[in-house]
């Protein structure tokens, strides 16, 4: 069975994905926040890959997705000091994207914005 873990803010990315490191399948998504005037995200790109991104990744056996929302609109895309753009294990530039993660870090090359649409390429990250 997969499973959902949220990180409230950037702040506890790093405490969650060590409580993480021994899970076999772990994929981080990257993803905007829901702007609270509208009550949807911000990001049409994020819509559009969230239900594929969670349909992809609930097939696989066993596998956790860890959902990062980055904010509002502001405090991503004016915000080049963005927690997440800077991580030296992220290095965000845009979203929607997807990681895989193993150990304590990121494996293979992240799925951006259009690419988190492919199934075919989320199955290749789970056979990292």
């Amino acid at each position: 069975m997969s499973k959902i873990v949220r990180v409230p803010s950037p702040a506890e990315f790093d405490s969650i994905m060590a409580d993480l490191a021994d899970e076999p399948l772990v994929f981080v998504v990257f993803i905007s926040s829901v702007a609270p005037e509208t009550g949807e995200t911000w990001c049409p790109d994020c819509v559009i890959a969230d239900p594929v991104i969670r349909k992809t990744v609930f097939e696989l056996k066993n596998a956790i997705l860890v959902e990062c929302p980055v904010g509002s609109r502001d405090e991503y895309k004016n915000r080049p000091e963005h927690p997440y753009r800077v991580h030296p294990k992220i290095q965000l530039r845009a979203i929607p994207t997807l990681m895989r993660w193993k150990g304590d870090g990121p494996v293979g090359t992240p799925l951006v914005e259009e690419g988190c649409l492919v199934p075919e390429d989320i199955h290749k990250l789970a056979e990292l």
